[in-house]
C-alpha cells in the first residue's frame, strides 16, 4: 500500500523558567492574570542568552530572562551574531525532536548520513512488516511504469511473507529450545532481504538548529524528489519557531555537487576486487607507538617527540595493563587510541549498510548500489531450498531496475532490495573501531555485519597486536575473557 510522508515536531527545548510558569498555570484553579506570549516558547531565547555570556557582565539566568522579555530583540541579536559575525555555534543550543514517518529505506540512508544528529529507526529485524511503500514521484507521470512498479513490490511482499512462514518452521525445528520471539526475529531478519528500498520506515530524530540548517541545504540540493520534499517539510515546520537561527538553508552551486558521476574514466577492475567483502586499504604504520606515546604524554612533562624517540624503552604491555585495569564493556578507550587510523573498503548489502551507517564518528564514502555486484542471500534461504525462488525475483527486479534507470536514474534504486550490494570506504581511528567491534561483533548483532566485524577485528589485530588485545563484542567482554587477553 502506498503511503505518504509525515513530518511532525515531537519536542523542543525551551527555557526552564517558562516550563515552571506553564506548570503554575496548569495547577491554578482560578483564571490567572499571568499569561505567556506565544512567541516566547522558542529555543531562540536560550541561544540569544548564551551568545551574550562572553560579552555581558550579567549572570546567565538574568540574560535568559531578558531574552524572554524581549524575544524580538533576541531574534535580531541572533541574526547579527550568526549572519554578520559567523558564530553559528549559538544555533546548537536550540534542539528539536522530530518524527519522520513513512520515509523510504532509501531516504533513511540520506537522512542518517548526517553525523552530528541522533536517530532511532524502526527495525526490520524485529518488526513484521506490512505492505507499506512509496512510489517515487520521478515515475508517477508514467502510468504503465507505476502499475509495473506496484505489481513488482506486491510480488516482493508476497515472497517476504512466504519466506517468513517457511523460516519460522525452519528455525523452530533447528533451534527447539529457542523462544518463539527469537525465532520470529530470525525469520524476520532473513526474510527482509527480498524487500525493496521503497519500503517505508519511521524514525525519531534529535537535531540542533545548526545541523538542521545544513541538512536543509543538502536535502534541497538532492536529486531525489523524496529528499527534496523532506527538506521542504522540515523547513516549514521549524522556521516559524526559530527564524533567527535557520538562515543559510538554500543550497549553493557547491552544495549541489554537480561533479558527482561526471568524470569520464574507464578503469579495469580486477576480478578479485569484485568479491572481497573486507579489504584493508591503509593504516598508520607507527599507530601503535603513537597510541602508547599518547597514553604516556597525558599529564607528563615530556614533549610528544621526546616520548616517540624513546618509545623502544617503553614496556607496551605494562602500560596497557595499567590503562585497562578494571575496564568494562561500556568503557570507551582513552582518547590516545585516536592516534592510530585504519581504512577499510567493504562490499556489503543494504541490510548490513543499515548498521554500518550508524557509525557516524568515522569517514564513510559510499559508492552507488550496483546490481553487477550481485546480492547477499541469507544462508537460511539456501538451507530451506529457496535460493532459486529468491534469485528469480532478483532477476525480475534487476530487469525493472534497468527499465526505470532509462526513464529516470534517480528513481532506479527504489526498486532494489535489502540484499543488493554497494562498496563503502570507512576510515576510523582505533578508538572508534573498538566501539564498532563492541557492538557489531556481539552475538546479538545482525549476522552479516557481525561477520564483517570479525574480519575487521582480525585485520586490526595483525597490524596493531598489542593495542587491540581487548577488542571484542560485548558478549565476550567478561572478566575471564579480558584476563586471557591482557
Amino acid at each position: 500500500m502506498e503511503v505518504g510522508m509525515k513530518v511532525k515536531l515531537a519536542g523542543l527545548n525551551i527555557d526552564y523558567n517558562l516550563i515552571k510558569d506553564i506548570k503554575g498555570l496548569l495547577k491554578s484553579k482560578k483564571d490567572s492574570k499571568k499569561s505567556l506570549k506565544e512567541n516566547v516558547l522558542t529555543p531562540e531565547t536560550l541561544s540569544a542568552a548564551y551568545a551574550r555570556i562572553s560579552r555581558s557582565p550579567l549572570s546567565v539566568d538574568e540574560l535568559r530572562q531578558k531574552a524572554i522579555e524581549k524575544v524580538d530583540k533576541a531574534r535580531k541579536s541572533n541574526k547579527k551574531i550568526v549572519y554578520d559575525m559567523g558564530h553559528g555555534s549559538i544555533a546548537e543550543h536550540a534542539v528539536f525532536n522530530i518524527d519522520l514517518i513513512n520515509v523510504s529505506r532509501l531516504a533513511s540512508e540520506y537522512i542518517q548520513h548526517h553525523r552530528l544528529v541522533s536517530f532511532t529507526e524502526k527495525s526490520q529485524r524485529y518488526i513484521k512488516l506490512e505492505k507499506d511503500y512509496i512510489i517515487p514521484d520521478e515515475i508517477k507521470d508514467d502510468k504503465d511504469l507505476v502499475i509495473e512498479f506496484k505489481e513488482l513490490i506486491d510480488q516482493e511482499n508476497q515472497l517476504y511473507s512466504y519466506f517468513y512462514k517457511k523460516l519460522m518452521k525452519y528455525f523452530s525445528e533447528k533451534y527447539p529450545d529457542m523462544s518463539k520471539r527469537k525465532v520470529q526475529s530470525k525469520a524476520k531478519e532473513d526474510s527482509r532481504y527480498i524487500l525493496s528500498l521503497a519500503t517505508t520506515s519511521q524514525m525519531g530524530m534529535t537535531v540542533n538548529a545548526r545541523n538542521l540548517e545544513y541538512m536543509l541545504r543538502m536535502f534541497k540540493a538532492s536529486k531525489i524528489f523524496e529528499i527534496q520534499q523532506l527538506g521542504k517539510k522540515l523547513y516549514e515546520l521549524i522556521n516559524p519557531i526559530v527564524p533567527s537561527l535557520i538562515l543559510f538553508n538554500e543550497p549553493s552551486e557547491y552544495d549541489c555537487k554537480e561533479w558527482k558521476n561526471n568524470f569520464d574514466y574507464n578503469f579495469e577492475e580486477p576480478e578479485q576486487n569484485k568479491h572481497e567483502s573486507v579489504n584493508l586499504l591503509n593504516y598508520d604504520p607507527e599507530g601503535e607507538d603513537e597510541i602508547i606515546a599518547g597514553l604516556l604524554y597525558q599529564d607528563s612533562n615530556y614533549s610528544f617527540n621526546t616520548i616517540m624517540n624513546n618509545i623502544k624503552k617503553v614496556d607496551k604491555k605494562e602500560v596497557l595493563n595499567k590503562v585497562w585495569k578494571n575496564v568494562d564493556f561500556y568503557n570507551r578507550m582513552d582518547r590516545a587510541f585516536e592516534m592510530a587510523n585504519a581504512t577499510f573498503e567493504f562490499l556489503l548489502s543494504s541490510s548490513a549498510f543499515a548498521q554500518l551507517k550508524r557509525h557516524r564518528m568515522s569517514t564513510q564514502l559510499k559508492s552507488d548500489y550496483d546490481p553487477a555486484l550481485s546480492v547477499t542471500i541469507p544462508s537460511s534461504i539456501e538451507e530451506i531450498g529457496e535460493e532459486e525462488k529468491f534469485l528469480e525475483m532478483i532477476d525480475k527486479i534487476e530487469n525493472f531496475y534497468q527499465k526505470i534507470k532509462k526513464y529516470d536514474e534517480n528513481a532506479a534504486n527504489y526498486v532494489l532490495t535489502n540484499s543488493h550490494r554497494r562498496r563503502v570506504v570507512m576510515k576510523a581511528n582505533l578508538r572508534e573501531w573498538y566501539h564498532f567491534a563492541r557492538l557489531r561483533s556481539d552475538k546479538h548483532a545482525q549476522w552479516e555485519i557481525r561477520a564483517l566485524s570479525y574480519m575487521v577485528e582480525d585485520e586490526l589485530k595483525k597490524i596493531y597486536p598489542e593495542t587491540t588485545k581487548i577488542m571484542m563484542g560485548k558478549d565476550k567482554f567478561k572478566e575471564k575473557e579480558i584476563s586471557k587477553n591482557i
